[in-house]
């Protein structure tokens, strides 16, 4: 590719200008390396592999990495601009380089025959072999050899050595030094054996791993081909890419099929593309039902329902001539019950994306055979799509100089092809089929795919990236999921609610319409639904009315079905909003009507964003319209007068009039249950608290706002707000005053509601009663609220719901010391004891039905607040047998009487027998501290009990601290947000039960290690320090036990035993562990973490 030229010449000497063509293919030396990072070195000889063009002319140079530094895996290599590329490199001939390349092969070649002498040498002759050793692996410097006093064995022994059988050696020639000195023979022989074996298998890799260094150097030469031929291959692809823009072109694979036909739309109107692709499921849910679950097998019903609904055909299309694209659903299906091939092909048809056309009347749908098409996001590319392919990962732009600028090129025109491509499909669906109708001049077709035409005769809707947008009112409106919070958070006594029942249902929320628990579904959540609502419409939807029990909201359905003995019955249930709300899937489920405008419901039917991903909350919405738009038809009459009223009596006008109508109506139903507007009607007295509600509303009257601020104020207390209710009066809702707080476990949240009557000499208070203070009051109306008035709005997460749930809550009849008492005392005498067991045996007797139910002893130490949000009764629990066994203090008569008693009622009495006298084992010269556990009981109310036994179902275990095992009071202060201690203990509770730090403390962990994951096989011991218990909190690191010491630990695995056999199962033995130095001296974390090991112990077989 060279061409020599003489361009000077004189009498002294000639200058040559060498003029080289920069191809693929071609080999070239790295003159200099300008970036430290960079793995190639001056002098390198490397390849060109790719050159990239930028408008014809050369732009970025890809240069493989020398076969040297070859990654196995992955060929590596490093670009350059062009002119950074020349100045560092100079182009080699192809014979040198393959000259270059030849050499370095031959220095392997020459390594790889030395090392397969020398390997051949040594398994010709051991004593070569060891000499190899002697010169790789040499015996360490600071071993010691101490000399070994040996003796002449005697022939017999020498002779009974060569049988290889230990029976012979039993001979009378045979001393403890020569069984001394057999031994060591043995041990040295055995080590050389192992030196011999790691050197073939070390020189053995090695030699692999020479050989694998020649791999990259072929490699490279097929890397030299492709080169070479890149352009071609460049050129054929371009080729292949207009053929199948051809095939586009011609319809060839696209699929057209008709779903509606009709008269053609008129040819004024222009072609319009619609960038977003829409959803069948989320459109059609508007004008039709959608079932559950919609996907790719339920497309008719959409292509139906097109047909009887143009309204929907509006929705979707907002010219009469348009495209859209078109998929199943965004939703992610479950499939899981399909074979895997059927689930991913329903998994893709959902995903497939189509094109939907309109002209006029008619409907067509069209499948592209172009794959890029079938999963597009969007029918033409948003500004930000444009943009991307020229930003770096660090926002930074990627210019013509960058190195990057030809791979985001040539992202960019794949990216445009994919558009450019359904403009060619659309082309060729109007000449070939004409499924637009008429729309351009004539002569204009060929012109279809131009800018020209485009800009004549097409519009395009940015409806997905917001481009050229308008901004409109709906910006400002909340979004539907705020719009459903606001609502909802005025739900209070009276409040009507709309409930989507079969989501609603559970067995927490209304257990009453499920079986009853039996032993075949006793504690699981798969009790059948018997009893189903009877103002059902079948729609799924039910109204009801809901009413405040202990701050807990109820509404109450009449239910009616079978029971389990085929018996019908009819029944009031109680369903609680509250479990409701923490069990439904749908949000929108539940939706307080109170003061629900229908016109704000239909904007959000019809608006496109809050129906993503929100098919089921559209049919909530459609429901609330119709329930909506059925009272205010209902009320018409009523409002009509209540309208004239407030026009005659000039209190108000125009849209005033209907706000104060609408928020008196409002307030108006929820104070009175949920009644219908028309009670007013029988009622003279009702209508005139209307028309006095909307007065007052107005502001005509005297306001006594200020008034009633004043007077709480003047009682310490900070107004939070100040609202009027049905019958007149004002309520101020305030914080309550230091004598009103309960402050314990957690902050007083309620706030003091006083009512306010008002007459001519002015306002009076009547008395405080505390309660919740919601977002939004539904049956008041707000005359005055502070800014932060959400800083006082009763939390989700309390754990009460009432200021009285709360005191009953540290109401306790028992205490801890007379717990304890009651225990020293069946400890003490053989009569108290008989009752215990006596008292144990009827409490279990009457737990006990098809299962036997164990109770247990639980000596309560404090009310506690658990992280997880939960409160109850913190306590040490014994369970029943070793509460038999404790209280038994050793007596063996005591222990038969208690193991006859915990036998009685098992129908395996031997089993039962068997745990009894294990945990009795066990619990050898154990304190109570010792066998009791802690546990925090989960009580609505003090912990108080008849028995001394209760029934465990209510516990929960509460881990002790880990660098603390000894101690309670550690759990208290660590594991709990806040405790109130019981009656009678003062100070600490170690102090109490004479928990007492050991003398030797030092907190410690046991790790086993196994064959499975670990060379070595045994437990370890490491010292718990700060760092190790956190990575251990953060799964860095695994361990299997915690102690105190390291003394309880050593006791530990010395009980510690498992059955062994060694001669393949045929026998076993118990082997206990043994401390041992061979053991894993580090321990080394996830994250690199290395802690050091303290003793090891492993199986002495």
């Amino acid at each position: 590719m060279g061409n020599n030229t003489p361009t000077h010449r004189d009498d002294q000497t000639e200058r040559f200008e060498r003029f080289i063509a920069l191809d693929a293919g071609q080999f070239w030396k790295a003159l200099v390396v300008e970036d430290e990072n960079s793995l190639i070195e001056v002098g390198e000889v490397l390849l060109v592999t790719n050159i990239d063009y930028v408008d014809n002319q050369a732009h970025t140079i890809t240069v493989r990495i020398h076969p040297s530094k070859q990654s196995r895996s992955f060929p590596k290599s490093q670009k350059f601009r062009v002119e950074h590329f020349l100045r560092s490199f100079e182009h080699v001939e192809m014979d040198d380089a393959k000259k270059e390349r030849e050499a370095r092969l031959a220095e392997i070649q020459g390594r790889i025959n030395a090392t397969q002498l020398e390997l051949t040498q040594a398994s010709a002759d051991t004593n070569v072999l060891d000499s190899f050793i002697q010169r790789d692996m040499p015996d360490k410097e600071n071993e010691t050899n101490l000399p070994v006093l040996r003796e002449a064995l005697p022939n017999s022994v020498v002779g009974a050595i060569k049988t290889q059988k230990v029976t012979a050696l039993m001979t009378k020639g045979l001393t403890d030094n020569g069984v001394q000195q057999i031994k060591s023979a043995m041990e040295h022989q055995v080590g050389v054996i192992e030196k011999r074996s790691d050197w073939l298998t070390k020189k053995t890799g090695q030699l692999a791993g020479i050989a694998s260094e020649m791999t990259p150097y072929f490699e490279e030469q097929a890397a030299v081909a492709l080169a070479e031929t890149s352009e071609m291959r460049k050129h054929i692809d371009k080729l292949m890419k207009g053929i199948g823009s051809l095939d586009l072109y011609t319809l060839k694979d696209v699929e057209v099929f008709d779903i509606k036909e009709g008269a053609s739309a008129p040819q004024n109107v222009k072609l319009t593309i619609a960038q977003a692709v829409l959803y069948m499921d989320e459109e059609m849910a508007v004008y039709a039902p959608v079932v559950g679950g919609f996907d790719c097998r339920n497309r008719e019903d959409f292509f139906k329902a097109l047909a009887v609904h143009p309204e929907l055909v509006n929705q979707i299309f907002p010219t009469e001539r348009c495209i859209v694209g078109m998929s199943t659903t965004r939703h992610f299906r479950d499939y899981s019950q399909y074979h895997s091939i059927t689930a991913e092909r329903l998994h893709r048809e959902n995903a497939l994306v189509f094109f939907l056309v309109r002209d006029g009347d008619n409907l067509y749908g069209v499948v592209s055979s172009e794959v890029m098409h079938q999963f597009t996001s969007r029918l033409f590319p948003s500004w930000n799509e444009m943009k991307q392919p020229f930003r770096g990962v660090r926002g930074e732009d990627i210019t013509y100089e960058s190195i990057q600028y030809t791979s985001s090129l040539s992202e960019f025109e794949n990216m445009s092809l994919a558009y450019k491509r359904i403009l060619i499909l659309l082309c060729g669906l109007d000449h070939n089929k004409q499924l637009f109708g008429d729309f351009y001049d004539e002569g204009a077709s060929l012109e279809f795919v131009t800018q020209a035409f485009q800009e004549k005769y097409i519009n395009f809707i940015y409806d997905d990236d917001g481009t050229n947008m308008f901004k409109g009112k709906s910006s400002e409106r909340p979004t539907i999921k705020e719009w459903l919070q606001d609502v909802n958070t005025t739900i209070t006594s009276g409040s009507r609610v709309l409930i989507n029942w079969r989501d609603c249902f559970s067995t927490d929320s209304i257990p009453s319409a499920f079986e009853r628990e039996t032993q075949w579904n006793y504690r699981h959540d798969n009790r059948r639904l018997l009893f189903t609502p009877d103002n059902d419409t079948r729609s799924g939807y039910i109204e009801a009315v809901v009413e405040m029990r202990s701050g807990e909201m109820f509404v109450t359905i009449p239910i009616s079905g079978h029971n389990n003995r085929y018996e019908h019955r009819e029944f009031n249930g109680r369903l609680s909003l509250d479990k409701a709300f923490m069990c439904i899937e749908n949000p929108f489920s539940i939706i307080c009507l109170d003061r629900v405008n229908p016109d704000d419901l239909k904007y959000y039917l019809h608006n496109r964003n809050a129906r993503v991903k929100n098919v089921p909350a559209i049919k909530s919405i459609k429901e609330a319209i119709l329930i909506a738009e059925r009272d205010y038809v209902e009320e018409q009459p009523i409002r009509a007068r209540m309208y004239a009223a407030l026009e005659s009596g000039g209190v108000a006008k125009g849209t005033d009039s209907l706000k104060l109508i609408a928020d008196a109506v409002a307030i108006f139903r929820c104070a009175n249950k949920g009644a219908k507007l028309d009670i007013v009607n029988h009622d003279p007295k009702k209508y005139n608290q209307l028309l006095d509600q909307m007065f007052m509303l107005s502001g005509k009257m005297g306001d006594p706002t200020e008034a009633v601020r004043e007077s709480e104020g003047k009682l310490g207390r900070i107004v939070i707000r100040v609202t009027l209710d049905t019958k007149g009066h004002y309520i101020a809702y305030s914080t309550p005053i230091g004598a009103e707080r309960d402050d314990r476990l957690v902050e007083f949240k309620w706030v003091a509601r006083t009512r306010y009557k008002t007459s001519a000499k002015g306002i009076k208070a009547q008395k405080p009663t505390f309660t919740k203070l919601h977002a939004r009051p539904a049956n008041e109306s707000i005359k005055y609220e502070i800014e932060n008035y959400t800083d006082y709005v009763f939390p989700d997460s309390h754990p009460w719901n009432t200021p009285n749930a709360k005191k009953k809550q540290f109401e306790y009849l028992i205490t801890t010391k007379s717990m304890m008492a009651l225990l020293d005392e069946a400890r003490a005498d053989d009569e108290a004891f008989k009752r215990f067991l006596n008292e144990y045996k009827l409490v279990r007797s009457n737990a006990s039905k098809s299962n036997v139910e164990e109770p247990c002893i639980m000596v309560p130490i404090a009310t506690a607040y658990a992280r997880n949000g939960m409160v109850g009764a913190f306590g040490l629990c014994l369970d029943s047998i070793s509460a038999l066994i404790y209280t038994s203090n050793g007596d063996q008569a005591r222990l038969n009487m208690a193991r006859r008693a915990y036998m009685d009622l098992y129908q395996q009495a031997i089993a039962a027998a068997e745990r009894f006298d294990n945990v009795m084992a066990r619990s050898k010269e154990k304190s109570f501290l010792d066998m009791a556990d802690p546990k925090l009981l989960i009580v609505s109310e003090a912990f108080s009990t008849s028995s001394i036994w209760i029934v465990d179902s209510g516990l929960y275990h509460v881990d002790r601290v880990n660098t603390e095992l000894f101690s309670i009071q550690a759990i208290l202060d660590k594991k709990f947000i806040g405790y109130e201690l019981m009656e009678g203990i003062k100070g600490s509770v170690d102090d109490f039960f004479g928990a007492q730090k050991p003398k030797n403390h030092r907190p410690c962990v046991i790790k086993e290690f196994s064959r499975f994951s670990h060379e070595w096989s045994g437990y370890v011991l490491y010292e718990l320090t700060e760092a190790l218990q956190k990575s251990i909190n953060n799964h860095d690191v695994d361990v299997n036990r915690y102690f105190d010491t390291f003394e309880e630990a050593q006791q530990y695995i010395s009980e510690k035993w498992i059955n062994y056999s060694s001669d393949g199962g045929e026998t076993f033995k118990e082997v206990s562990y043994a401390e041992t130095s061979d053991y894993p001296k580090e321990l080394k974390t996830r994250k690199g973490l290395v802690f050091p090991a303290l003793k090891g112990w492993k199986l002495d077989k």
